[in-house]
């Protein structure tokens, strides 16, 4: 767990939190970059007007090359930067932080504990991953730039999809840690793969299941979250979902309404929209992510600005 005072090298004295939100922010930073385009995809797969538009990954993909450009495919990248350091600081630090309390208390952390430190990290992240993935959609989904988005969302309108938002992050986080934590020794002694690239390998075994097992409730937090006035069809790839009630967008109906009409619609694989691109996504994400995090926190430790107990 990483401790409560930290002092560096040469004296200078940083509060643990400033050099976690750094560590985070350049990690976190680093994953979200490398994989954006493909963020950018799955979204589009996911969403209802871009579930009428593509076949798949690649058409929509070549798609919008054609028509937008290469740059579109980056369209909201800098919103999602912005909030990588506070959503990654508060996932890392609360997981590290139930992690020490449950060592604290029993002398030891079993998988139950591993897996509740996971859980509690992603519910908490949620209060910044829920505004930020709102807005970083709408700029995925739309022609629409930033201030007009934040003008039609409102601020009510930025915990749109919050409960998707919590089942999947939870769920992802939950999974995640305690599978990156265990794969790390086996990756070093059963393969024999040290140092960066057995961090990076940990990483992305363990966010490949994680991400495909969250799709579904990644799918309905998207078309909650995306969703305006849509017609169903519009296209040659499958039909669009919409809701019934007044005014007809799925950002007004639960999360087990828009499970219902999508399997209605499209059966039990509507609810896997996307789930290749964003395994794709999450996987070197998470290994960039996980492994720089690591590399960067054992830095900060060799300089005297962080120091681990237990």
């Amino acid at each position: 767990m990483l401790a409560i005072s930290a002092a560096s090298a040469s004296g200078v004295v940083l509060p643990p939190v400033a050099v976690n939100t750094a560590i985070g922010g350049i990690a976190g930073g680093l994953g979200a970059l490398a994989v954006y385009p493909l963020d950018f995809i799955k979204t589009q797969l996911q969403s209802n007007e871009g579930a009428a538009q593509y076949e798949d990954g690649p058409d929509a993909f070549v798609s919008i090359l054609r028509r937008d450009g290469p740059l579109a495919l980056y369209k909201g990248v800098g919103t999602q930067i912005a909030g990588v350091a506070p959503e990654k600081t508060i996932k890392l630090l609360v997981n590290d932080a139930v992690r020490g309390a449950i060592r604290g208390s029993l002398g030891f952390i079993p998988l139950a504990g591993e897996v509740a430190a996971g859980f509690a990290a992603g519910t908490c992240q949620v209060l910044v991953t829920n505004p930020l993935e709102v807005v970083k959609v709408r700029l995925q989904t739309s022609g629409d730039d930033l201030p007009t988005v934040l003008a039609e969302v409102g601020a009510a309108g930025l915990f749109i999809g919050a409960g998707a938002c919590v089942a999947r992050d939870a769920t992802f986080s939950a999974i995640l840690f305690p599978a990156y934590a265990h794969l790390k020794p086996l990756v070093a002694d059963g393969l024999g793969v040290v140092g960066a690239p057995g961090l990076a390998l940990a990483g992305l075994l363990a966010a490949a299941p994680a991400a495909a097992f969250t799709t579904p409730a990644d799918v309905v937090k998207t078309i909650q979250q995306a969703s305006r006035e849509q017609a169903a069809g519009g296209g040659g790839g499958r039909r669009a979902i919409t809701m019934a009630s007044p005014p007809g967008t799925a950002a007004d109906a639960s999360a087990r309404e828009v499970v219902a009409e999508l399997v209605q619609a499209e059966g039990v694989g509507g609810l896997y929209r996307g789930a290749l691109e964003r395994v794709l996504r999450s996987a070197p994400q998470f290994a960039i992510t996980l492994s720089a995090f690591d590399l960067l926190r054992q830095a900060a430790v060799d300089q005297g600005l962080l120091t681990i107990a237990g």
